[in-house]
């Protein structure tokens, strides 16, 4: 049986008990206590842990999703008013308060398999000796800390260094690219659209330069491209220069310049304005 089931387990049986005994004490409350008592936390209510395997992250905690993790894991535990068990801010309270002790551990049992539920399996070892809930949030983030900073320097120097070769597929490379950029916002470490589309182009192979220069130079004024927009031209051209024979050889350079100025006139006014300029032509040559 693996530590994850060990912790759910023993969790989940000290938890019904402390809820079966709570439940017995509501049930026996004169009734106006119970209208002038607050609504009890959810922790303490039994649809609570019908409804626990529920609360998870997009995404189990691993190597690479600290930030993100953290970011939700920190949001569901505000929600169930126990993020104080992790930041150290509740604490437990004398063993001759029976009542509000039982609270107190009912919630720190809550907290740790609220964690638990949400680690990949190779994380356990970072909160197997953990006793207590701040034990293991103190534990995760001292080695996520760390090593979240070291991935984001290795992934932005990647980013910074990937160079498509000649006979490389650009729609793959571009794939590449932007899993990355995606990979470092999820880690804290945003790239925005603008720099990005820097990287992206000067990325492109060697052949690619009069599509580059040409980009670059149409870069100005309103006429500014979205990244998305950068990205269907690049996949656009790509799939041209694999008609064309020797485009990806180089030998065909013009027309990417032709058609990375043209790009813009497509839609429907664009497609209106290119016949009435073809009409104009045919009638002057008459």
């Amino acid at each position: 049986m693996s530590s994850q089931e060990n912790i759910e387990q023993v969790s989940m049986a000290v938890l019904m008990d402390k809820n079966a005994n709570t439940n017995v004490n509501m049930n026996v409350m004169p009734a106006e206590e119970e209208m002038n008592e607050p609504p009890p936390p959810p922790y303490m209510q039994s649809r609570f842990l019908g409804a626990l395997g529920s609360w998870k992250t997009a995404e189990p905690l691993n190597d690479m999703n600290w930030v993100s993790w953290k970011g939700q894991m920190t949001s569901m535990l505000r929600v169930n008013k126990v993020w104080g068990h992790c930041d150290g801010t509740i604490v437990p309270p004398e063993v001759n308060e029976p009542c509000a002790f039982d609270k107190w551990a009912t919630a720190e049992e809550v907290t740790k398999l609220l964690i638990s539920r949400n680690l990949k399996a190779e994380q356990f070892v970072h909160i197997a000796q953990a006793v207590t809930a701040k034990q293991m949030w103190d534990n995760l983030t001292s080695v996520h800390k760390m090593r979240g900073q070291q991935s984001i320097t290795a992934l932005r120097c990647t980013l910074y260094h990937t160079k498509a070769v000649e006979g490389d597929n650009i729609t793959v490379h571009v794939n590449t690219m932007r899993s990355y950029q995606v990979t470092l916002h999820q880690m804290g470490s945003k790239v925005n659209d603008e720099d990005f589309k820097s990287i992206l182009v000067s990325s492109l192979p060697i052949t690619w330069d009069a599509f580059t220069a040409s980009y670059l130079g149409s870069q100005t004024g309103n006429a500014v491209m979205t990244l998305q927009e950068l990205v269907a031209i690049i996949r656009d051209e790509y799939n041209r220069r694999k008609t064309v024979p020797g485009a990806e050889e180089g030998q065909d350079e013009g027309n990417s310049s032709l058609m990375m100025t043209a790009q813009p006139a497509t839609g429907p006014r664009g497609k209106k304005r290119a016949r009435e300029e073809k009409k104009e032509k045919s009638g002057s040559k008459k």
